[in-house]
């Protein structure tokens, strides 16, 4: 048997002209410039969006990612509204419990449903078309989060996806994992996590955490939006005004739990712009949503620490001292004393200053303590 191979045949085109280049040029960066013009027009109105009626930027770009009103809806079916007309007549006298499902309905009376249908008159089935767009046109859109739908998306995606990564890990003997957490609290979502068995042994070692609780973390660091950007910032801000009127020569630690007598008395500062009521320990106010109001006037410095002059902060003492008096707990009381067992070792022959050495132990207690409540200044940790 003689095979017949038809020789591939190469078509020449000609080549373009100058002013046929230019064209296809000039055509290509009107065709970037109106995309581009296109989508810092979607960035500024789903600002204008977000703003106006409260709403996250995320949720508002999701909703404007749907593409539900972009795709071309199906023309209105003659059939579809026959049959609603029909299930609609049968259910008019029925109980709510007892009506007929639309299944049912056309499992039950198909044959007299066809027949019904077929001796409908072109100007009916018009008539019920019209119906249906009328019904279309009139309905209200409400825009609205749809998080069950987001949870099926995410499910068979990562489904999928977690296939895939057995399937490469498998052929490749390539080690990875990945970690993917809800962007909002109202989302259902689960965690979703993949890891190989080198993976897991060096999060592990790494973070000093199971992959799973790992991902937890990572989940309530997103979800609780809290950004470490605050107390680094406050903290420097605190040594810069320390610095620059030279207040101090050392470092200076926040103190929240005696923040009147440590803190504006000795360096004759004050943290101005605080929006939780008494300056205390970020860790302490528990209210997310305060606390998110407090972040953010740090990070747009409404809240910032300012110098006080010599009559301000003569005022201030005196109107705590004054508070003291009355009953508030203005200044932290001392720690008592330690006092030596019976019996102990003799005094020293030289007596130091008491009362300097005493504060300086109570402010190194202090200073232990405040680390031992937040590590850093005011760092938050939603578990």
């Amino acid at each position: 048997m003689v095979v017949n191979v038809t020789p591939k045949i190469k078509h020449a085109r000609p080549k373009l002209t100058v002013t046929q280049k230019t064209n296809h040029c000039e055509k290509a960066v009107g065709l970037s410039n109106a995309i581009n013009d296109a989508r810092e027009a979607y960035q500024e109105q789903a600002a204008v969006i977000s703003e106006k009626y409260k709403q996250s930027i995320k949720w508002t770009r999701l909703q404007l990612h749907n593409d539900t009103g972009l795709r071309k809806r199906r023309k209105p079916n003659a059939w579809n509204a026959f049959m609603s007309q029909k299930l609609n007549e049968a259910n008019q006298a029925l109980p709510v419990r007892q009506r007929w499902k639309l299944t049912t309905f056309i499992a039950e009376y198909g044959q007299e449903l066809t027949t019904g249908y077929c001796r409908l008159s072109v100007s009916e089935k018009e008539k019920l078309r019209g119906k249906v767009q009328n019904l279309r046109e009139n309905h209200v859109k409400i825009v609205r989060s749809n998080p069950k739908a987001l949870q099926k998306q995410v499910n068979a995606m990562f489904n999928n996806m977690e296939k895939e990564w057995e399937d490469i890990t498998s052929q490749t003997g390539v080690e990875g994992f990945y970690i993917a957490v809800r962007g909002d609290v109202e989302h259902f979502h689960e965690s979703k996590i993949f890891y190989t068995p080198r993976a897991r042994s060096f999060i592990k070692e790494i973070s000093q955490l199971d992959p799973k609780r790992f991902a937890l973390k990572f989940e309530s660091w997103v979800t609780g939006d809290f950004v470490c950007v605050a107390p680094t910032s406050r903290r420097d801000s605190v040594n810069a005004i320390v610095k620059k009127y030279k207040l101090s020569k050392k470092k200076v630690t926040m103190n929240y739990d005696n923040y009147e007598q440590k803190i504006v008395e000795t360096y004759s500062i004050v943290l101005e712009g605080w929006t939780c009521g008494k300056v205390r320990n970020p860790g302490k106010i528990g209210r997310r949503e305060d606390l998110v109001v407090l972040l953010n006037a740090l990070v747009n410095e409404h809240c910032l620490w300012i110098q006080l002059t010599k009559e301000q902060v003569e005022n201030r003492i005196a109107t705590n001292r004054e508070r003291a008096k009355n009953g508030e707990s203005i200044y932290k009381p001392r720690k008592a004393t330690k006092r030596g067992a019976t019996g102990g070792a003799k005094s020293a022959d030289v007596i130091g200053d008491t009362d300097s050495s005493e504060e300086e132990e109570e402010e190194e207690e202090e200073e232990e303590e405040q680390g031992a409540e937040g590590g850093a200044e005011g760092a938050v940790v939603m578990g």
